[in-house]
């Protein structure tokens, strides 16, 4: 008990604590420097995630793997992205929208996880603006999975545990720019119950479509009841791109 509670307070005083604000922007800038770092005590008085000073330090050669990664030069690979969106107006004055995207989230901490993220939206002005939340699945060895389609909400908060994975994205569709926010747990380290915990958001840079675009107008002299009056449909990709989160937080 002695030890655990001599490497907690090591941790919380021998650990060198930056903090920066970010600025309220829907893609907020990259950092030359990487992630900011806050580093904390598990909210968990009873953990045994007990870890000294040292196991976090930059300067520290930690064994590769899922630490190592997360701690230095942590990024996210999203590819297979997929937007797409639907306009019909079965009347001149009866509207009817919706929007999907769907991609895939890996990163260089957990390779062997893919998370699956989708949302679907029917916002009248623009389906994808930034202000919804919308959760991801977590597959294991796998390109593909489910989630479901919610409409979105508030940020969740931070709940870990071992092998538990935990991601939230948002998408602005006027700047294909994409924001996750994501929490994991790695069980790497030498000894018993020395886990750390992560927790960290970003915002990609913005991206360049390739898209489709078919539309139908109907003639107003043409058009009658039961007759479509327009039609619009729109595809999107992005090609795979990366980007590491602007905070970082650890839990030990």
């Amino acid at each position: 008990m002695t030890n655990k509670t001599s490497n907690r307070s090591g941790l919380l005083t021998g650990l060198f604590l930056l903090l920066r604000s970010v600025a309220a922007s829907p893609v907020p800038a990259s950092s030359a420097f990487g992630p900011v770092v806050l580093i904390q005590q598990s909210p968990n008085l009873n953990s045994n995630h007990a870890m000294t000073a040292s196991s976090f330090s930059t300067d520290d050669n930690l064994p590769a793997g899922c630490t190592n990664t997360s701690l230095h030069g942590f990024q996210w690979t999203v590819s297979d992205f997929h937007y797409s969106s639907s306009l019909t107006y079965t009347t001149p004055s009866h509207r009817i929208n919706g929007a999907t995207v769907r991609f895939n989230l890996t990163s260089n901490a957990l390779p062997e996880l893919n998370v699956y993220c989708d949302a679907y939206s029917s916002d009248f002005s623009d389906p994808f603006y930034g202000q919804r939340v919308y959760d991801c699945t977590t597959v294991v060895n796998s390109t593909s999975g489910a989630s479901d389609g919610s409409e979105g909400g508030e940020w969740g908060g931070v709940s870990a545990g071992a092998g538990q994975i935990q991601t939230q994205f948002r998408y602005w569709k006027s700047s294909q720019s994409v924001e996750v926010r994501q929490t994991w747990a790695c069980d790497d380290l030498e000894g018993p119950g020395n886990m750390a915990i992560f927790s960290a958001n970003g915002t990609s840079a913005a991206q360049t479509p390739n898209c489709t675009f078919e539309e139908h107008q109907t003639p107003p002299a043409e058009w009658k009841n039961g007759d479509t009056y327009y039609w619009n449909v729109q595809a999107c990709t992005l090609s795979e791109f990366s980007f590491a989160p602007s905070e970082l937080q650890v839990f030990a």
